[in-house]
């Protein structure tokens, strides 16, 4: 799926009719480890919307990583950001997200998230959400902060100066995977063209075997993931040696080690 040449990103949307095939669930997930290229594979996603629809996409982004690679796309107005890093009801916000509500300002204005209305979908052509990993910690590190009591209390409670921290238990991972997996679906049945996830790479196990897949808090959840998009998507990293007509002073080689994506 991801092609490599001359050093660069491969631009998958730019594969064409011999590239990504949606299916009825025209969501897909890009996953791989840090620095192979999931935020600018987002600015191409949108572009690709741009040129194929002449709509936006809309951004919604968990902090981590920042988005400087697409800096250029918002700027332009291909891409409408939404980040949710400081969100205190990140649950949710969660689920108004996937049921279409954007942040906007009402009649007091104040900042809040506002359902969508007819004219919303003649101007929003695709979402991409960055992404997986960072909902699932945004949403646990709210359960520090708060201590629900599902099926099971937190583990512990530890408090300083009039700080608390809650341990978390098996109940929360639990949620959270459900409230993941419900939002896949959420956002892949909004009437728009394309939903895009990221996520980072995790390792799991399926029958006593190491699996790969997206990180998802708890290793059960990296094996069942993948079926809840249309399409799966794999950076990888590698390094090459590329020739310099200057050898190195140490080593007398005359190669330097380039990172590939």
């Amino acid at each position: 799926w991801i092609l490599t040449g001359a050093g660069c990103l491969c631009n998958i949307f730019k594969l064409g009719s011999q590239g990504v095939h949606m299916t009825e669930n025209h969501s897909l997930c890009f996953y791989g480890g840090s620095g192979c290229g999931k935020t600018t594979q987002i600015g191409y996603f949108a572009d690709y919307i741009r040129r194929t629809t002449g709509k936006q996409t809309r951004l919604i982004h968990t902090g981590d990583g920042g988005w400087d690679p697409i800096q250029a796309y918002i700027d332009a107005g291909v891409i409408d950001i939404c980040n949710v890093a400081g969100s205190t009801t990140p649950v949710a916000a969660l689920i108004k997200l996937r049921r279409g509500w954007w942040p906007g300002v009402n009649a007091e204005g104040k900042p809040v998230l506002q359902a969508p209305t007819e004219e919303t979908w003649s101007k929003v052509g695709a979402y991409a959400i960055e992404g997986l990993t960072g909902w699932g910690q945004l949403i646990m590190n709210h359960f520090h902060r708060v201590g629900p009591s599902l099926s099971q209390d937190p583990s512990y409670k530890f408090e300083e100066a009039g700080e608390v921290f809650y341990g978390g238990n098996m109940t929360y991972y639990g949620l959270i995977q459900d409230l993941l997996h419900d939002a896949v679906r959420g956002f892949s049945a909004l009437p728009v063209s394309r939903t895009m996830w990221t996520a980072l790479e995790a390792t799991g196990a399926e029958d006593r075997s190491t699996i790969y897949g997206p990180d998802i808090l708890g290793r059960k959840a990296v094996g069942r993931s993948p079926a809840w998009f249309g399409v799966m998507l794999h950076g990888e990293m590698y390094t090459v040696n590329e020739p310099t007509s200057t050898p190195d002073p140490i080593t007398l080689q005359s190669f330097v080690p380039r990172v590939r994506r």
